[in-house]
């Protein structure tokens, strides 16, 4: 015989279940919508370190990130250049100070290596940049003769560190500013030497004229 009404309520859950809270851009999974929906697949091939063996390989490896390194800080520089032309007054220092993971200084040196890569004011070809923008920026404030001396030197190079080329900077610099050396004892004598010389030259040639001038009183 079928149950009652009232034995059929009592077996009724009365559990209610969870209520979605309002007013948030997130989902349950903390996750925004365009987040829940972007295909990840992709990631875990990009994270996934390949496993290299000989030497050819980890050559080919190390030089693809070497060069991802460079065109992901010469990239951002394009990118803030561009913003910074096309943006209102105002509007793109706003942006670097309010949402960008770095400092208006940080801003200015990528930009700056950008410029200088894109015209070609650097002493050595794009594929050979360092992979730190704050080393090719210590390059690009080089002085032209100062960046000519740093290839000269050997310094412009793929692995060359910001250290280095400071160092180098400061060498320059330091022995621009140091006074002519003192000459030494030898050219000193020399120097005496020719002024005696000269002195006697000096002597005869007046004694020829004082002579001279005599004989024309007579």
């Amino acid at each position: 015989m079928a149950g009652s009404p009232a034995e059929d309520r009592s077996v009724t859950p009365t559990t209610k279940p969870a209520r979605k809270k309002l007013g948030s851009a997130f989902g349950d999974d903390g996750l925004v919508p365009a987040e829940r929906h972007r295909d990840t697949r992709g990631d875990l091939l990009v994270s996934a370190r390949i496993k290299l063996e000989t030497r050819r390989e980890f050559i080919e490896e190390i030089g693809r990130l070497w060069k991802r390194a460079n065109d992901a800080f010469l990239d951002v520089g394009r990118h803030l250049i561009e913003a910074k032309a096309r943006l209102e007054h105002g509007e793109f220092g706003e942006m670097v100070e309010r949402d960008m993971p770095f400092s208006h200084r940080t801003a200015n040196m990528l930009m700056k290596v950008a410029e200088a890569v894109d015209t070609g004011a650097l002493p050595f070809p794009a594929d050979q940049l360092p992979p730190s923008y704050a080393t090719v920026y210590e390059v690009v404030t080089l002085k032209p003769e100062e960046q000519q001396q740093a290839v000269a030197a050997g310094l412009v190079n793929p692995t060359v560190r910001r250290e280095d080329v400071v160092a180098f900077r400061r060498q320059l610099r330091v022995y621009a500013s140091r006074p002519a050396s003192s000459p030494s004892r030898k050219a000193l004598e020399k120097a005496l030497e020719k002024l005696e010389a000269e002195e006697r030259r000096i002597r005869e040639r007046r004694a020829e004229i004082e002579h001279m001038l005599s004989n024309l009183e007579d």
